[in-house]
Parts: C-alpha cells; sequence; structure tokens
C-alpha cells in the first residue's frame, strides 16, 4: 500500500534536510515514535541503524530501521527492518522560490494474511487514512521548522 502527502516550509533547503536526517527528531514530528535513537556509532548514511518505538491502535512496538537513501540535501530513505510491519518511507525535498517543499512517500506491506485481506477490501480508505496521517505529519514539521 502506497501513500504520500507533500507539504511547503518557510525555511532552506538544508535546514530542513539537516532536521529530518536527524532521526532522533523523528519523536517530535511523526506520529507513534518515541525514543528513537542511532544504533550504529557511525553517523547517518546509507546503511546506518537506528531504533526506536512506534506505538499505534494501542500498543506500542520495538522497530528497527535503515538508512536506504541520504543525498544531501534532497533525499532521506529508511525501511523497517525489524517492527510490526514492514515499510519504506522516502522524503523528497526540492527547493522553491527559497522555500522547501517536501513529500513523504510510503509503501507499507502486510505483516500477515489478515491485514493483506483488509489491504485489499479497504485499499482506498487506508491509503486515505495514510495520506491524511502523513500530511498531518508534514504540518507539525512545518510548524516546528518555522518556528525556529
Amino acid at each position: 500500500m502506497k501513500g504520500s502527502a507533500t507539504a511547503m516550509i518557510n525555511k532552506p533547503i538544508r535546514d530542513v534536510f539537516s532536521y529530518i536526517s536527524n532521526v532522533e527528531n523523528q519523536d517530535y514530528w511523526v506520529e507513534g515514535c518515541s525514543e528513537t535513537k542511532m544504533s550504529s556509532g557511525n553517523g547517518v548514511k546509507v546503511g546506518s541503524s537506528f531504533e526506536g518505538k512506534y506505538t499505534y491502535s494501542g500498543k506500542t512496538h520495538e522497530i528497527d530501521y535503515e538508512v536506504t537513501r541520504y543525498t544531501p540535501p534532497m533525499m532521506f530513505g529508511v525501511k523497517s527492518t525489524k517492527g510490526p510491519f514492514p515499510f519504506e518511507s522516502l522524503l523528497e525535498l526540492k527547493e522553491v522560490n527559497n522555500q522547501t517543499e517536501v513529500t513523504n512517500t510510503i509503501e507499507a506491506g502486510s505483516d500477515h494474511l489478515i491485514t493483506s485481506i483488509m489491504f485489499f477490501l479497504l485499499k482506498p480508505i487506508i491509503r486515505r487514512q495514510m495520506n491524511k496521517q502523513m500530511k498531518t505529519e508534514l504540518i507539525k514539521l512545518k510548524s516546528i521548522l518555522e518556528k525556529n
């Protein structure tokens, strides 16, 4: 299941990229994330790993991530390597009139047969919900960055 959302942030692209690629900041703008920290000690680059907790449907799960794309200041991608469901996320940044356009695209997979059936039967509803959540997160990111 693929979802996407875009927002304009009134900050330079390098500032936005610096904030989103600091994985510990996810706790402040990504709904459900907490206790996020690097687990590899070599800084952020392709192949780096980080971990945290993710809460949804009233349950908190441990989740591990791997950085899949790191192209400052234009792309930051991650995928889950352990957790309740598989996903890949790509944040793409583009400078537009001294602002930064941020597009978040997530490809979420199924964690078991029931989820696969739900994805099949409720695809339009689930996709709308994913898009809405990502848009809400980007609005929160925008609010945080534009305050500073």
